[in-house]
């Protein structure tokens, strides 16, 4: 592949720099020992270890990084200030090292494999709580941090819980004499042990990997937990009709899980093949990660002339109720610019790599740089996109053609676009602040720019309309390898994803699936691998929750939504914000195959899932906002064997 992701913007890290993509899958993979070993312990007769084909270790480190933040009037640090200021930082962090080696950009390595291929990956923690990593943090939250945050000011003199767009009430359940030392703590599913960690492939179908040990199916089986000083050993082996298509890492040890992600402890993971080739076929060699990221941080020190400022990830508390400084980063770089041709068709792989918000995407042209203008973009304004995967699925057919997505965290579509006229676009994400948690969501933000050369490349989107893909699950087929049928469903569950506010139990508010409190040593139900079943997820408020299940992928078949935007919190801006909502209950494609998708606000998801006939054990569906997953919006269930 050439001309693969060209940027003026980008790290030399694989995943983001254009040589990486050029590279053979494998090309991250170390060697098997091949020659005869001389180990005296394998002489007498004692197993030895291969080298891992991936060393993944988890490390504290520093980046240089551009952060935004509050100013006031005469752009002096103002926090919690809507003008905002772009300032070069120090982040504090933690971040994944390929083989140990740190690169400068604190995203985790591209990761290439192949349907059919047997790996391991070794895991090991190097986030030791000491010498110069002991401020790194944060501190685990107190009881009494969930007081301050609950009474905090959302306006001049709204105080959070009493401006309620989500449309519960706080409640209590003791008296306002009850110390904080009396109150319910649900101590399982309180943030903490930062620095224990493990590794999820996000979207893959091969065995549950996330409790001890690796595909286990002992319903009491406890996480998978690399403490700092430890390392596990995962193996892997994808199926030879695995689908090709944008996956990717993160960790997953229950109480630490959003920390770690929040400071960027993820990477890209590809899956190469058919697809690729047939993208090949019609002459797309530029192909961008676009991987949107939203670190929370807290600002130590500002900048200062020349000296930059120091920031390190954000207390639990302020990130998940979206009171915290956070900047949009796309694959690790604030605002990168991507330079491609004139008629260039370019693709984009792009994750959601969000820990606790939503993104929109659309194209406009930059102000005063083209013959069009730019627009404000309701549906049908901006720069149109095709869509030819989700979740690293291709649908197949024609690509679906787009004016603006919105995306929760764990989403995952393949992009392609072309640009006729040369000049300046801008992606942008916009006007989702009131239809996430506590009305609290992103603000609007520029998430990268595309300067369109001269240079004509002679595509077109015409050829784009063009094209036809292999799908990554055929449509047509014998039971258990196509489309779902409905002759083939068994049962219906229902899975309500909801929260309490009862002031007086901590965590605060009460993450729920089905009213249950969150245990580790549990399982809430099971299913007999093969079993194809409908799932009907609900969401009886006005916060979004990104719905993600192991090992399985869904067919989705309807999402409903009756939220409206408060004319309180958006006045005239109604229309776009409804778009937005559109956005993110629109399905995409006729029987789409996905992992992650949104539960829409005041409404429902209805799926098809068949659990894969070849993995059985423990797993989990949850949130993927994952400090709701971290505070119980998860729930375990166990694949037994056919007949089992």
């Amino acid at each position: 592949m050439a001309d693969l992701a060209r940027s003026t913007a980008l790290s030399r890290r694989g995943f983001l720099a254009s040589v990486a993509l050029l590279a053979a899958p494998g090309l991250l993979r170390s060697q098997e020992a091949s020659a005869p070993t001389t180990d005296s312990q394998a002489l007498e007769g004692m197993a030895v270890e291969p080298k891992p084909d991936y060393t993944l270790v988890a490390k504290f480190a520093t980046y240089d990084v551009d952060l935004l933040y509050g100013v006031d009037a005469d752009g002096n640090p103002e926090p919690g200030s809507d003008r905002l200021k772009v300032g070069k930082f120090q982040f504090m962090t933690r971040s994944w090292a390929m083989d140990g080696v740190l690169d400068d950009n604190y995203l985790g390595p591209l990761i290439e494999i192949r349907p059919g291929d047997k790996f391991t990956v070794l895991v090991r923690n190097e986030l030791f709580e000491e010498g110069d990593y002991a401020d790194y943090g944060p501190e685990p939250p107190r009881p009494e941090d969930w007081m301050t945050v609950i009474n905090q000011k959302v306006g001049p003199s709204v105080f959070l819980h009493e401006d309620q767009p989500l449309g519960y009430p706080f409640f209590n359940t003791c008296t306002p004499d009850t110390p904080i030392g009396d109150f319910v703590i649900d101590e399982e599913n309180v943030p903490k042990n930062f620095n224990w960690t493990n590794l999820h492939l996000h979207g893959l179908e091969i065995d549950p990997h996330l409790f001890e040990p690796q595909g286990t199916s002992n319903p009491a089986a406890d996480y998978i937990t690399i403490k700092p000083g430890g390392d596990y050993l995962y193996r892997f082996e994808l199926p030879e009709d695995h689908p090709q298509g944008t996956f990717w890492y993160h960790p997953h040890r229950h109480n630490s899980v959003a920390i770690q992600a929040w400071g960027g402890l993820a990477g890209l993971l590809i899956i190469r093949g058919l697809y690729d080739d047939e993208l090949k076929d019609y002459g797309v060699t530029t192909e961008i990660p676009f991987v949107v990221h939203d670190p929370h941080y807290e600002i130590v020190e500002y900048p200062d002339g020349d000296e930059p400022g120091i920031a390190k990830v954000g207390r639990f508390l302020q990130n998940q109720n979206g009171l915290t400084d956070y900047t949009y980063m796309v694959s690790g770089r604030f605002q990168p610019t991507y330079t491609v041709k004139r008629n260039e068709i370019v693709q984009f792989r792009h994750l959601t790599a969000t820990v606790e918000n939503l993104a929109c995407f659309r194209i406009v042209a930059a102000p005063g740089t083209l013959s069009q203008a730019a627009s404000e973009g309701v549906e049908g304004e901006n720069h149109p996109f095709y869509m030819t995967a989700s979740d690293g699925i291709a649908f197949g057919g024609a690509p679906v053609k787009k004016n603006m997505m919105v995306t929760g965290g764990g989403e995952r579509h393949d992009l392609l676009m072309c640009f006729e006229e040369p000049g300046e676009y801008l992606i942008k994400s916009d006007h989702l602040g009131t239809i996430q948690f506590f009305g609290t969501g992103p603000r609007d933000q520029i998430l990268a720019k595309i300067v369109v050369t001269e240079e004509d490349a002679g595509q077109s989107m015409a050829d784009i309309e063009a094209m036809r893909f292999t799908p990554g699950i055929p449509a047509e087929g014998p039971p258990g390898v196509a489309d779902i049928q409905p002759s083939e469903i068994t049962r219906r569950r229902h899975f309500v994803f909801d929260m309490d506010g009862d002031t007086c139990r901590l965590p605060n508010p009460q993450f729920r699936i089905n009213d249950t409190v969150y245990a580790t040593d549990k399982v809430d139900f099971e299913i007999e691998q093969g079993t194809v079943e409908e799932w009907v997820l609900v969401n009886p408020t006005g916060g979004t929750h990104p719905f993600h299940v192991h090992v399985n992928a869904f067919q989705v078949k309807e999402s409903y939504s009756a939220q409206v935007p408060d004319p309180k919190l958006v006045g005239a801006d109604a229309p776009v914000v409804q778009s937005r909502i559109d956005a993110l209950k629109t399905i995409d494609h006729p029987n789409q195959w996905r992992d992650t998708m949104i539960i829409p606000p005041k409404g429902y998801l209805r799926v098809w899932t068949r659990m894969y006939s070849k993995r059985v054990g423990k797993t989990v569906l949850h949130c993927h906002f994952l400090a709701h997953e971290e505070t119980a919006m998860i729930q375990n269930f166990l694949i037994r064997p056919a007949g089992g």
